[in-house]
């Protein structure tokens, strides 16, 4: 990704940062020289030094917290690469947070690469990237696309087992997000995949129906066509 298209917070990181310390040394030195010239007593000066700290932290966080919101923007803008041009959205995804300290932005990196090389089918790539996610210190708000897209990976890896185990322990994680209309289909196809690990056919199949008359748009339509095509026999065949 070419600097330019960087957020400006992170385009200009090193210089906010060097700014932060200049204004910080500048406004602790002219304080100490103030305390010194008015000849106030420690009792005046502690509260007024705590204050100032307490600015400096709170200017700290708020330059963090606008860093972070344009950084989780940058990478909402790629999502319609995801499914068109994965190779793309990989690269630029890994431009934008690859080697970024912020453990959130890692897991943000390694939850959406799962689903890039998902989108490429080519799921053992899926699964090394989700496998690096620590799932026991993930931000609730990627705790159930990690899942969903550990799930699928494992459905199309042919680790039924696997992949029957993690839905059995996320069951109310993903009951929770089943009316989220971002979520709502994908949990609907996982379980569908479920009842067909479970070889559990006429579950599959009314889950199915249910599925078609909900999502209606002809990329959903042409999916449940191959998932359809499973059902009726044809075992050596995935879903495309």
């Amino acid at each position: 990704m070419e600097k330019n298209l960087l957020p400006p917070l992170e385009r200009h990181k090193r210089l906010i940062r060097v700014g932060g310390y200049c204004v910080s040394i500048a406004g602790s030195v002219l304080l100490a020289t103030a305390f010194g010239r008015l000849g106030l007593p420690l009792p005046v000066q502690l509260p007024l030094l705590a204050l100032w700290l307490l600015c400096l932290a709170g200017a700290a966080l708020c330059v963090n917290a606008a860093w972070f919101r344009q950084l989780a923007k940058a990478v909402d803008a790629l999502g319609p690469l995801q499914a068109t041009a994965p190779d793309a959205y990989i690269e630029q995804l890994n431009a934008l947070l690859q080697g970024q300290k912020n453990r959130t932005l890692q897991d943000i990196r390694l939850v959406n690469l799962g689903s890039a090389y998902a989108a490429k089918k080519d799921y053992r790539s899926a699964k090394q990237a989700l496998e690096q996610v620590d799932a026991s210190r993930l931000n609730p708000a990627l705790r159930c696309p990690y899942y969903m897209n550990l799930s699928m990976t494992l459905f199309f890896l042919q680790e039924t087992d696997a992949m029957l185990s993690v839905m059995d322990a996320q069951k109310a994680l993903f009951d929770e997000y089943r009316a989220d209309e971002r979520t709502a289909q994908t949990i609907a196809l996982l379980d569908i995949f479920a009842a067909v690990a479970r070889r559990d056919i006429a579950t599959a199949e009314t889950l199915l129906r249910q599925s078609r008359r909900r999502w209606t748009d002809s990329e959903s339509a042409a999916f449940y066509d191959s998932i359809e095509r499973i059902l009726a026999g044809n075992s050596g065949e995935k879903p495309e």
